[in-house]
């Protein structure tokens, strides 16, 4: 079995090749600006094999791991310990089952985010718009999806690297699985390289800053037996984007929340600083993505610019909650429609300008897998 292995997986791979990209749904926020967290215990939505035991929970934190469990049996790491920033194999081999996409010394500092989505066929992990610590850019985002089947996949984008100005080790990096529970590892292996193992614990440790060569690619880890075999997947394609352009007025500002992907129900656009005496948001829809944007001082709303086309239509979000306001956009699962932009705008009641109206800057939408 263990010869076919390889084949199978790369049959795989030439599949996912077009379709190797980020969950859209992120689900649930686990944590908003966090250092050196470990998230309350989640479950995984299934039982999870691995190693030759099985798991029903997770935990994770904000350094680009997980540690695995059965209602807290193996007790993972508490906030705040070193070893969350101290990325070292022997750490690595201590406490419980850990998952790495990347164990670094990373913070959610300044506008990351972390967010798990579990459900029956998959348990989804996302840390975005994260950066080393102590380092300013880039900022980077990237994703853990579990399978029933023990199959693991590590989804990046681009820029993601190991780094930190903490000092010592802490600029190091690994990659990989490990049963832990203080297991001897065997040697760093070549993640990049593709190939298998017939050890529990296969991962790749880069023991100096910036060393992390998988950015903008995805890997996948399939369990066979003892060890796993591992293969690159390929630059993404035909992925969902947002993308934001424009300044908006009054200080109104859109961005995109999770991804227009095919069958996101949960995909939104979120309007912030919306003006205190607008109950609501609007959101207008267009074909065609204007940048730079039509100025609309002629019509009396001074600063402001149109950036959306809006024949497809205007739209009202949900009530005005501290200065948000949401609209669902959900993404049917139609394939005729990757590669299909539209452009979106926000609009609302405003005191700045004598027309009394705001609008945002402009967020195209790229549908894709």
């Amino acid at each position: 079995m263990r010869t076919l292995l390889p084949l199978a997986v790369l049959g795989m791979a030439s599949v996912a090749l077009a379709q190797n990209c980020f969950n859209g749904n992120y689900g649930t926020r686990l944590g908003l600006n966090t250092l050196d967290t470990v998230y309350p215990m989640q479950s995984i939505g299934f039982t999870f094999p691995f190693a030759g035991a099985t798991y029903t929970n997770i935990h994770v934190n904000d350094h680009g791991f997980v540690q695995l469990s059965n209602a807290g049996v193996p007790a993972p790491l508490l906030t705040n310990a070193a070893a969350l920033y101290t990325p070292t194999t022997t750490n690595f081999a201590a406490g419980g089952p850990k998952i790495a996409p990347l164990y670094c010394d990373m913070e959610l500092t300044g506008g990351g985010e972390c967010f798990i989505l579990s459900s029956a066929t998959a348990c989804v992990v996302t840390w975005l718009n994260v950066r080393s610590y102590g380092i300013a850019a880039p900022r980077f985002t990237f994703q853990l999806t579990l399978d029933p089947s023990g199959t693991i996949t590590f989804t990046y984008g681009p820029g993601v690297t190991n780094n930190s100005t903490w000092g010592g080790v802490s600029d190091n990096g690994i990659c990989g699985v490990t049963p832990a529970g203080g297991v001897t590892l065997p040697a760093s292996i070549d993640l990049s390289a593709g190939g298998s193992t017939t050890n529990n614990s296969t991962f790749e440790n880069w023991a100096a800053p910036n060393g992390f060569d998988m950015a903008n690619n995805t890997l996948l880890l399939v369990p066979g037996g003892t060890g796993f075999t591992y293969v690159l997947l390929g630059a993404p394609a035909n992925c969902a984007s947002t993308s934001n352009y424009g300044v908006g007025c009054d200080s109104m500002a859109l961005t995109g929340f999770g991804l227009p992907s095919l069958g996101n129900a949960a995909f939104t656009l979120r309007a912030s600083n919306v003006p205190v005496v607008s109950p609501i948001g609007f959101f207008g829809f267009g074909s065609l993505v204007v940048n730079p944007g039509i100025p609309l001082d002629g019509i009396g709303m001074t600063g402001c610019s149109s950036y959306t086309s809006l024949d497809i239509g205007l739209f009202s979000g949900g009530p005005n909650a501290a200065g948000v306001s949401e609209i669902a956009f959900g993404i049917p699962n139609v394939p005729a429609l990757v590669g299909a932009v539209l452009a979106a705008q926000s609009l609302a009641l405003s005191l700045a300008n004598p027309a009394n109206l705001a609008v945002s800057n402009g967020t195209q939408i790229n549908l894709g897998y």
